[in-house]
């Protein structure tokens, strides 16, 4: 395994964690400020759009791997899919 690789899906895996917490936590405007630095900081790196579909399928079928169907119900996924979006929505905000 190449090491960055596994830096940056830890950073995924943090953020991801964070977002739902801030998101339980009714903190939209924490949640949000967090996830537009983290659009203008992907922005810079490249990142467009375009690879929302790519990340959002690697998450859904990352979750579904690990947790098996008798956890990552139909349910699961879609409430999953629904936390994807407002995360890529949100760093989206930021682009050009």
């Amino acid at each position: 395994s190449d090491p960055s690789f596994v830096a940056h899906a830890r950073q995924v895996v943090e953020m991801v964690t964070a977002a739902i917490g801030l998101l339980e936590q009714g903190d939209m405007e924490t949640l949000t400020g967090v996830l537009q630095d983290l659009g203008a900081r992907h922005s810079d790196y490249g990142v467009g759009q375009e690879h929302y579909p790519i990340v959002g399928e690697a998450l859904i079928l990352t979750l579904q791997a690990a947790l098996g169907e008798a956890v990552f119900t139909e349910n699961a996924k879609r409430q999953w899919l629904t936390v994807a979006d407002i995360i890529f929505c949100t760093m989206a905000t930021t682009w050009a």
